[in-house]
């Protein structure tokens, strides 16, 4: 039987967006209150945060999704942005307009502005900590409305209004920080700066031929000495999923399949880049095999430090990159679709790295590869899918193998992030650290 803080726990899991939102949108409420808009003014603000409650987590979710439709179309940063804070306005003007329909707020106009600038900064504060891989992207942003909202309640207080339009100022100096980065980083991407180092951050889910051309082109145009190629592991939001019981997977034609489980989160979005994942060290060694098919196994090296994306992500990756070449110049190779968008927020934050932005304009998808989809991907990767769908074995050139009729072995002590079947429900979900080359799902072929 479960106890008492177990079942809270399991229901703020579940609900965490819902009560973000709740936490948010009180501030409606307070600032109603203290605002003098009286009886009526404070059952508006109720029935607001009442109705906000449901519906600002959707809200959320379709200013993300427009704002990476157009992050597909540019591959910049600052149009984005600019949706991102224009998105943000909505709610917070909401908010304003309670105590400014019950009552008279001096400066209204001016506040209201304030305000927006400040919602705009907070939401740039939380999109930069979903992509450093705390908390994720819905959750964050619609949290980031109670600081704007709650100093807006100090605001419209005499005894605190100087340090609630102080509050509000402050998280509007992040929006001009994080425009200036986007200015900065968009101005950078047009750069005709040659030599260096390229480095080049995915999922590779698998690599596809558009990736391999992103290389090529980037070594051809920007004089690159070396490309450095990581994939991702376990992605940390995926990990933390697993541990929290949120999201179980099994095994399917050679795939990790994610699905979630009853404690999942309805609002959050699990898979930004889809619920099908090969393994790690089955990507890595697709990268191997297609940078050789290419012929770029000259310039072109697969970094293995799994255990430091582990620690620090793509950003401490980036780092130990930049420690192994000082003094040289390094180009961020990322694609404009949402998992190369999260990579250039990433090379934003790391600083001293060149964009070179590729918007994806063809219809070569990682996606359609995973369903099914042929012609898309080099020779050897091709290979290998067809053996794996047809429940063969497959021999990397590494001499690495990929056994027969692969299903996950769940009594097998040597098996690393064992998963339960989907019937055996989250308790039964993997947590373990993910394993390093060859100690897993490949076998040596010696």
């Amino acid at each position: 039987m479960l106890r008492r803080p177990e079942i809270f726990g399991r229901l703020f899991v579940r609900g965490r967006t819902t009560v973000y939102a709740a936490s948010a949108l009180s501030g409606v409420a307070a600032g109603a209150a203290v605002s003098g808009a009286g009886m009526a003014g404070l059952v508006a603000a109720l029935c607001l945060c009442a109705a906000g409650t449901v519906l600002l987590p959707r809200y959320v979710r379709r200013g993300i999704a427009l704002e990476d439709a157009l992050n597909l179309r540019t591959g910049l940063l600052l149009p984005g942005r600019a949706v991102r804070a224009a998105a943000g306005a909505g709610p917070v003007l909401a908010g304003l307009s309670v105590p400014a329909a019950a009552s008279a707020v001096p400066g209204v106009v001016w506040l209201g502005l304030l305000l927006c600038l400040a919602s705009a900064g907070t939401q740039a504060f939380a999109a930069r900590l979903a992509y450093r891989g705390r908390g994720d992207r819905v959750s964050n942003a619609v949290l980031a409305y109670a600081p704007p909202l709650w100093s807006l309640a100090l605001a419209l207080h005499p005894a605190t209004a100087p340090l609630g339009l102080a509050l509000l100022a402050a998280a509007a100096g992040l929006f001009a920080v994080d425009l200036v980065r986007g200015l900065g980083s968009d101005h950078a991407a047009r750069s005709r700066q040659r030599g260096g180092i390229g480095l080049f951050f995915g999922t590779f889910n698998p690599v596809h031929r558009t990736h391999i051309d992103i290389i090529a082109t980037a070594i051809r145009t920007r004089g690159l000495e070396r490309v450095y190629v990581h994939p991702t592991t376990v992605p940390k939001l995926h990990r933390d999923a697993l541990a929290s019981g949120e999201l179980r997977y099994d095994h399917r034609d050679g795939m990790r399949v994610y699905a979630r489980t009853a404690k999942a989160d309805p609002n959050r979005n699990y898979f930004p880049t889809g619920n099908m994942f090969y393994e790690y060290e089955v990507r890595n060694e697709l990268l191997k095999a297609s940078i050789r098919d290419a012929g770029l196994d000259g310039v072109v090296q697969v970094l293995e430090r799994p255990a430091l994306y582990e620690r620090e992500g793509f950003l401490g990756l980036a780092r130990h990159i930049q420690s192994l070449h000082p003094g040289s110049r390094f180009h961020g190779l990322h694609g404009s679709d949402p998992g190369g968008m999260w990579v250039r927020n990433i090379f934003e934050a790391c600083g001293r790295i060149v964009p070179y932005p590729v918007p994806r304009t063809d219809r070569i998808s990682a996606t359609a590869i995973r369903k099914g989809a042929t012609g898309m991907t080099t020779p050897t990767v091709e290979r290998f899918l067809a053996a794996v769908r047809g429940g063969q074995g497959f021999t990397f050139p590494s001499g690495l193998t990929f056994p027969s009729g692969f299903t996950d072995r769940p009594g097998d002590p040597s098996a690393p992030e064992r998963a339960a079947p989907a019937s055996a429900g989250p308790r039964a979900a993997a947590t373990a650290p993910v394993p390093a080359e060859g100690d897993g799902y490949l076998r040596s072929g010696a």
